[in-house]
C-alpha cells in the first residue's frame, strides 16, 4: 500500500506550471516595490530637512463649539421634576392646615423627618415654610371660612346663642360667641355650631358694657333679629346682659349642676378636709407610696 507509481512521485516533485508563474510575477513584483519604497524614503527624506531648516507654526485646532440648545427643544429635567398644577397645591396645603390645627407647632412643616415623608408621598410636592403658614394660609383660610358662616347665617331662620366670659390665670379677660342652628343645603340638613367671636375683653364685666359688646357681635354677623335664646351661665351680669338686650336667657344647665354639687360638697367638708390630707401625705413621699403599693 506503501508503494506509488513512479509518475506519481515525480510528479509530486515537480512544481506546477502555474506556481511558476505566480514565482515569477510575484519576484517582479517585488522588485517593482522595493523600487518604490526606495523612491518614498528619499522624497521624506528632503522634506524632512527642509522642515527642519525652516520655522514651522503649529496650527491650532479651530473651537468646537457646542451645539444651541433650542427653547423649544424638551430637556430630561423637564421629566424628571414636574410641577403640581395650582388646584392639587392647594388641597395638599388646606390638608397640612389641618394637621396644624390639631395643636401642632407651625415648625412641623421645617421638621426634616415631616419633609421626608411628604418627598417620599409626593416628590412634586413644594411644602409651605411656617412664615408662609402663619402670614398667609392661616388668614386666607379663616376668610374664606367667614365668608361660608356668613351665607349659613343668612340662610338660618333661628338662631341659638351661647356665651360665656373669663379671666384667665394670667389676669387677661375673654369673651366668646357661638352660633347653634340648623342648616338646610341641597344634600343634607345638619345642626351647625360655629364660633363668631373669642376676643381680648378690657372693659368691666358689667351688665351695660357686655349688651354693648353682644350687639356689636350681632350687627357684625347680621343675626341681630334672629336670636331666639341666649344660653350663659347663672351670673348676675350675665343675666343682665340678655336681659337688658330683650333677649329671652336660659340658664346653662351644665353650669347649674355644678353649683348644686358645689353646696352639696360643704355638707361633707370635715371628711373632704382629712381625705385631702391623706392624699397630700403620700403625694409627698415615695417611701409611703411604696408601701401603700405592697399592701
Amino acid at each position: 500500500m506503501n508503494r506509488r507509481h513512479q509518475f506519481q512521485r515525480i510528479s509530486r516533485q515537480a512544481q506546477p506550471i502555474e506556481e511558476v508563474l505566480l514565482d515569477i510575477e510575484g519576484s517582479e513584483l517585488n522588485n517593482n516595490i522595493r523600487e518604490v519604497n526606495n523612491n518614498n524614503s528619499e522624497v521624506n527624506n528632503n522634506n524632512t530637512r527642509q522642515l527642519n531648516n525652516s520655522t514651522v507654526t503649529p496650527q491650532v485646532p479651530t473651537q468646537i463649539r457646542p451645539r444651541e440648545l433650542n427653547a423649544s427643544q424638551p430637556q430630561v429635567t423637564n421629566f424628571l421634576y414636574k410641577p403640581l398644577p395650582i388646584k392639587k397645591q392647594r388641597e395638599i396645603d388646606q390638608q397640612v392646615l389641618k394637621i396644624v390645627r390639631e395643636y401642632h407647632p407651625f415648625s412641623v412643616v421645617e421638621d426634616i423627618e415631616f419633609k421626608k415623608l411628604v418627598f417620599l408621598l409626593n416628590s412634586n410636592y413644594k411644602l409651605p415654610s411656617r412664615k408662609t403658614i402663619s402670614s398667609s394660609l392661616i388668614p386666607a383660610t379663616y376668610n374664606e371660612t367667614v365668608e361660608i358662616v356668613k351665607k349659613r347665617l343668612e340662610r338660618a331662620y333661628a338662631i341659638c346663642l351661647t356665651m360665656d366670659g373669663w379671666t384667665s390665670r394670667a389676669q387677661d379677660s375673654f369673651f366668646s360667641v357661638t352660633a347653634h342652628y340648623v342648616v338646610e343645603e341641597e344634600k343634607r340638613t345638619f345642626l351647625a355650631s360655629d364660633l363668631l367671636a373669642c376676643s381680648a375683653y378690657a372693659e368691666r364685666h358689667t351688665g351695660e358694657n357686655i349688651t354693648k359688646k353682644m350687639i356689636e357681635i350681632f350687627n357684625e354677623w347680621g343675626i341681630y333679629n334672629k336670636i331666639t335664646v341666649v344660653v350663659t351661665d347663672n351670673a348676675a351680669n350675665m343675666k343682665a346682659a340678655v336681659r337688658g338686650g330683650g333677649w329671652r336667657h336660659w340658664g346653662c344647665f351644665a353650669h347649674s349642676l355644678n353649683l348644686v354639687a358645689q353646696a352639696g360638697l360643704k355638707e361633707i367638708e370635715p371628711v373632704l378636709c382629712k381625705v385631702k390630707s391623706i392624699v397630700r401625705f403620700f403625694s409627698k413621699s415615695s417611701h409611703a407610696i411604696q408601701n401603700l403599693k405592697l399592701r
